[in-house]
């Protein structure tokens, strides 16, 4: 049986954004705790005035 986990990374609006950095140090902390990446998928929603945040949507499973 398998157990599943997501994690949602949001963007900021005055900071650097989602950079490689972050989701590689996220990927490796879930990897570290017995978690496999499934997928990663862009929910991009436009905000205001034509411009849009992205949050990646991350799953994850493991063994019960």
């Amino acid at each position: 049986m398998k157990e599943y986990k997501t994690l949602t990374v949001k963007d900021r609006w005055f900071g650097e954004g989602i950079t490689a950095a972050k989701i590689q140090e996220l990927l490796t902390e879930e990897v570290q705790n017995g978690w496999e990446l499934v997928s990663i998928s862009n929910l991009a929603k436009p905000a205001s005035f034509r411009i849009f945040r992205d949050t990646l949507l991350l799953v994850f499973k493991k063994d019960k």
